[in-house]
């Protein structure tokens, strides 16, 4: 605010604002109180401990009591912030005692000292119980890198005979391996948020193999030919094109946002290429399927090449191979967590989109503001634990930024002021909302096309299996086999590739949020209007309030899609074709 509108008496709103920012940005609350609160909560200090105690933040309270010399010193008792006393917190905190509950004193610097310690550990170091040596989790994992298949088995008991390497497992641990495996495909275990953390932060950025390059342009060779686009058909026999990075805050407004748009960028090349993984993958499980059927069926009538001599076993080694390959593949996926990677990368990406956008106007997305830890009650005693990496990893990269800073080069003061800069935010406000418009227009339309189109064929292949079964009735014809069997099996792949991508809902969400979008571009062009409209008592201070509150809407908007798409699809895990 300038001088002149500094002078004015703030409303509680503002206070607030600077509550949820200032804790946003903070690991810890160290807060000075006095006696002097009523029992109904008003000072800006109650508000601020009672909102970081809602984000689970830890609070150190210096408690000033009228009369006395010293301040006491309280600490937040992280055990007591359990999920009912949030909630309680939440809708019935107007009351100082809760906030005074949730504080215990502390009179001595040992248990000042190891307090600290124990809040460091959960707030920098949540990932440690994944490195230790027995955790139960690490030894699984290092139990199936361990197995072998077959070949592989006997591989390593020649290389053992002829000295050349180690003793390989015993064959008891081998089968008892394999029944893991097994185990692993019927009910794939989900790791712990710990765990989730620590490969967020080890794993290196993948790579696309050639194999997956090749089957990334058979699947979008196969799709243009379905559709009969040409564009597409040549697209599929190129080499995949550099993308364009979308226009960042930092085009428009002198302001840093060098680490944020490195993050972005990671986060989204490998969210993408997690996608890709699933999608083809999954297309290419689901025509297996069919392919299989269809091999069972072309054995069954002998077809060429198997009425040649010696080649009588042809289909049934094809539909051995489609088999296993099916097998193989879900069980990979479910193995190194394809889908879940995919998820946490592009819930990342996503939501340091969205805080790239608010970064300028400080507006941050919930997912910022949300706990990132949770209390679990396990033998009468209280544990906290991380509940997500991703909004721990979230927050981290937040914290490590800091609030917005100018740019380097820009002719401005060492501060970065936004009243100064609302023209260029409302201009980048408006690219940021034309280009999300445009980018849920095409998805509705591409996930709608693509819906209608694989509806039709599946209805046209049920079509013709229920004319050639009629006709099978009257007419004893084997190779009939092939429309009675084979065509089922392929309508049946291509409902399981509708299933499994969620196509109808997804173009349903995304069609949604377009109107949404729609909306708020109408209620931005009166919002214009007004600003061209000369008013005296229309400050500058007023003008980003404004402002704030029209990128903290599309915020919203972007974030409850994305809440919806990752609650939509979290349980679509890779399965074996029915």
């Amino acid at each position: 605010m300038t001088p002149e509108e500094s002078e004015r008496e703030l409303d509680q709103d503002a206070y607030s604002v600077r509550d949820a920012l200032a804790a946003s940005f903070a690991d810890i609350l160290i807060a000075i109180w006095d006696d002097q609160e009523p029992a109904q909560i008003r000072s800006g200090t109650a508000r601020l401990i009672r909102t970081a105690l809602l984000q689970r933040k830890p609070v150190i309270l210096l408690y000033l009591r009228q009369g006395e010399d010293y301040p006491a010193l309280y600490l937040s008792e992280l055990g007591q912030l359990t999920d009912a006393r949030l909630q309680e917190l939440e809708t019935l905190g107007h009351r100082t005692e809760l906030l005074h509950d949730c504080l215990q004193p502390c009179t001595d610097a040992a248990g000042l000292a190891w307090t600290l310690s124990q809040w460091m550990q959960l707030l920098l170091t949540p990932f440690a119980p994944a490195r230790q040596v027995n955790n139960p989790e690490s030894r699984f994992r290092r139990r199936i890198r361990a197995q072998r298949s077959l070949l592989g088995y006997s591989g390593q008991w020649l290389r053992y005979a002829s000295g050349r390497g180690p003793r390989p497992l015993s064959i008891r641990q081998w089968l008892r391996g394999i029944v893991l495996w097994l185990g692993l495909m019927l009910n794939p275990r989900q790791p712990s948020p710990a765990w989730q953390l620590l490969e967020l932060l080890e794993d290196q950025e993948p790579r696309s193999s050639r194999q997956e390059a090749f089957l990334h342009h058979l699947h979008l060779l196969c799709s243009a030919l379905m559709r009969f686009d040409g564009k597409g058909l040549l697209r599929a026999l190129r080499p995949d094109p550099a993308r364009s990075d979308p226009p960042t805050a930092a085009d428009y407004l002198p302001v840093d946002e060098t680490r944020l748009q490195a993050s972005f960028q990671r986060a989204d090349r490998i969210a993408r290429l997690y996608a890709r993984r699933r999608r083809d993958h999954s297309w290419a499980i689901f025509v297996a399927a069919a392919l299989a059927v269809f091999c069972a069926v072309a054995g069954s009538l002998a077809l060429w090449p198997a009425s040649l001599s010696g080649f009588w076993l042809f289909w049934g080694i094809c539909e051995f191979i489609l088999l296993r390959y099916i097998i193989g593949h879900v069980l990979q996926s479910r193995y190194r967590d394809w889908h879940g990677h995919w998820m946490r990368y592009r819930f990342i990406a996503e939501q340091l989109r969205y805080l790239q956008i608010g970064y300028p106007l400080l507006v941050m997305p919930q997912a910022f503001q949300r706990p990132s830890w949770t209390v679990h009650m396990h033998d009468g005693a209280a544990r906290c634990e991380l509940v997500s990496a991703e909004l721990w990893l979230l927050q981290r990269l937040l914290i490590a930024a800091g609030p917005p800073r100018p740019a380097v080069g820009a002719a401005h003061s060492k501060d970065y002021n936004l009243t100064e800069h609302n023209a260029l935010a409302l201009r980048y406000f408006h690219a940021a909302l034309q280009e999300h418009r445009d980018y849920f227009a095409r998805s509705y339309q591409r996930l709608h096309q693509d819906h209608e189109l694989l509806h039709h064929l599946a209805m046209l292949l049920f079509g013709t299996t229920f004319v050639a079964v009629s006709v099978h009735f009257f007419v004893s014809i084997s190779w009939i086999l092939l429309f009675t069997a084979f065509l089922p099996a392929w309508g049946a792949a291509i409902h399981g590739i509708i299933t499994q991508n969620e196509l109808v809902r997804m173009s349903a969400m995304a069609g949604s949020v377009w109107q949404q979008l729609e909306t708020l571009h109408g209620a931005c062009s009166l919002h214009a209007r007004t600003v061209r409209t000369p008013a005296s008592d229309y400050s500058r201070w007023e003008q980003t309030h404004d402002l704030r509150q029209l990128v903290q809407t599309l915020t919203q908007i972007l974030s409850n899609e994305n809440q919806h798409w990752r609650s939509l699809l979290q349980h679509k895990d890779p399965e074996l074709p029915g």
